[in-house]
C-alpha cells in the first residue's frame, strides 16, 4: 500500500515510488517479503513441479530461490538430486532457515547477483521462478545468457512467472502485476511469452 498510494506521482515522475520526495518507509521489508513468497511458493510448487520433466535432472539451480519452496519440493521427491539455490546473500540465511524448516539436506547454497554470473557446474535444469518481472529486457538478456552458460548440453531453462499477452490487455493480474514493477522497482516489468521467447532464442536457446 505504501507504494501504491503513491501510483499518480510514480505515472508522472517516471520513477519508483522509493525514490520520490518522501518516499514511503520500509522497514525490515525483506523478511516479511520472503515469508510472503514463501506461502505464495509453498502453495504454487507442487503444481509447478508436476509440470517438468525431470527424468534426465542430475544437477539443479533454483535462481533467486527466495525462500527455497520450489527447491524444497523437488528435495522431497529426488533425494538424490543435487540442489542448488542461488540469491543474494543477504537473502540466503532467510533461505536457510525455511529449507531447515521443511527437514530436506540435499540442498546447497551460492551467493551472488544472477545479473554479474551464474555458476558454471553443467547444471541439467536451470529453474527461474519469478525473477525476470523484476529486471528490465537488458537484463533479462544477461540473465539469460548467464543460464544458458550454466547449462549442461541438453539442459533446460525453465521460467515461471506472471506473463502477458502480446496486446499487453490481459490476463488482468499479470497486468496489475506490471502495474506493482512500476511502483515497486527501476525498470521491472512482466513480459509477452512471444517477447520472453524471443530472449531465449537471441541467447542461443532453441
Amino acid at each position: 500500500w505504501q507504494s501504491w498510494n503513491r501510483l499518480t506521482d510514480v505515472i508522472l515522475e517516471g520513477k519508483p515510488a522509493r525514490t520520490l520526495p518522501d518516499p514511503p518507509k520500509m522497514v525490515d521489508w525483506l523478511d516479511a517479503f520472503i515469508t510472503a513468497m514463501q506461502q505464495y511458493g509453498s502453495e504454487r510448487a507442487p503444481v509447478v513441479i508436476d509440470m517438468l520433466d525431470f527424468s534426465k535432472v542430475k544437477r539443479f539451480i533454483d535462481v533467486g530461490g527466495g525462500s527455497g519452496a520450489f527447491s524444497v519440493e523437488l528435495a522431497k521427491r529426488f533425494p538424490d538430486m543435487d540442489i542448488c539455490i542461488f540469491d543474494l546473500p543477504e537473502v540466503i540465511p532467510l533461505t536457510r532457515r525455511f529449507v531447515k524448516q521443511a527437514g530436506v539436506s540435499n540442498i546447497r547454497y551460492v551467493e551472488g547477483n544472477f545479473l554479474d554470473t551464474l555458476p558454471k557446474e553443467d547444471f541439467n535444469m536451470v529453474f527461474m521462478s519469478h525473477v525476470i518481472h523484476s529486471n528490465t529486457p537488458d537484463g533479462v538478456q544477461t540473465l539469460f545468457s548467464h543460464a544458458f552458460h550454466a547449462l549442461a548440453s541438453g539442459g533446460q531453462a525453465v521460467v515461471h512467472d506472471f506473463i502477458v499477452n502480446d496486446d499487453r490487455t490481459g490476463p488482468p493480474w499479470a497486468v496489475f502485476f506490471a502495474l506493482n514493477m512500476l511502483v515497486n522497482t527501476d525498470g521491472g516489468d512482466t513480459f509477452s511469452e512471444s517477447e520472453t521467447r524471443k530472449m531465449l532464442e537471441h541467447t542461443g536457446f532453441t
